[in-house]
């Protein structure tokens, strides 16, 4: 029904058909729009409320030739016509229901581009019951946690980013301000410091001051021991690239740069880093 109204009205053809046990999934050769999903499946179902025949044929050699219908390559004959008079002519082996209304509902889960056209996964009838009951306790129950009226959850959840944006950015300025008292604090060849929330650029920067002032190992770790750590290290006399060969053998780190200064990530605790860098230190 949904490929015989695509290819009456686009030409399309459905070149890619998947059916499981929960969802179906249809590759058309052609893009088709938001919109152009809306209507054909709206126009789907308005053709299983009028509860239309569909016929089974094998026609003589005669009518076949007359006739204008989908179809998958050359075929031997007999072949078997399937008919929704006014949606779809198609040729067809599979077992079929005997009028649209069997089909009870059809709905579109999910388009997306697949290779030049579109790829539509769909459920019908009892399944997209099933589906409707389900989301439907998901946005009753989401509705309750926002207290909030479901058809305002949009509104209110881009309320929600846009002040967890503003909080991310005034932990982030607190986060800065603290690393940078740190720093006119900090004593000594080296300096090490452990931060969460401070962005990457601010991170280098830091440890470019840092590298300024301080003859030994300098590094900023941002993170924590559940997440690990994103980290820069850098040194104005000292080979960073034996540091980052100690990091990747010793804690797994993923890290790499030049001889003044590397980055990376590494997922250990604190304690371990504090120690294989004072070990580090020592070497040198």
């Amino acid at each position: 029904l949904f490929s015989g109204i695509v290819h009456r009205d686009f030409g399309y053809d459905n070149v890619g058909f998947h059916l499981s046990d929960h969802i179906c999934t249809m590759d058309y050769n052609g893009p088709l729009s938001e919109a152009d999903v809306a209507r054909i499946e709206a126009e789907c179902n308005e053709w299983i409320y009028k509860n239309a025949a569909i016929s089974c044929d094998y026609p003589d050699d005669a009518v076949l030739a007359g006739l204008d219908y989908r179809c998958k390559g050359e075929l031997v004959p007999p072949i078997r016509i399937v008919t929704i008079a006014g949606a779809d002519v198609c040729a067809c082996c599979a077992p079929h229901v005997h009028t649209t209304g069997e089909i009870g509902i059809l709905k579109v889960l999910e388009a997306k581009s697949y290779k030049g056209g579109i790829r539509l996964t769909i459920v019908c009838g009892r399944k997209a019951f099933a589906d409707y009951r389900n989301r439907f306790r998901l946005l009753a129950e989401a509705s309750h946690l926002l207290s909030s009226h479901y058809e305002n959850l949009p509104e209110r959840i881009s309320g929600l980013q846009d002040e967890k944006y503003a909080l991310k950015v005034k932990i982030s300025s607190l986060q800065e301000e603290r690393l940078r008292q740190l720093i006119a604090e900090a004593s000594g060849e080296d300096a090490l410091f452990f931060v969460e929330d401070v962005d990457t650029k601010s991170i280098r920067s830091a440890v470019n001051a840092l590298m300024d002032t301080h003859s030994g190992l300098c590094g900023i770790f941002c993170g924590n021991d559940p997440d690990g750590y994103s980290f820069i290290l850098g040194s104005a006399v000292r080979n960073m690239q034996d540091a980052a060969s100690l990091l990747r053998q010793e804690l797994k780190a993923k890290c790499g740069g030049s001889e003044k200064m590397i980055q990376g990530q590494v997922h250990t605790k604190r304690e371990a880093i504090e120690r294989l860098l004072g070990y580090y230190s020592q070497l040198i």
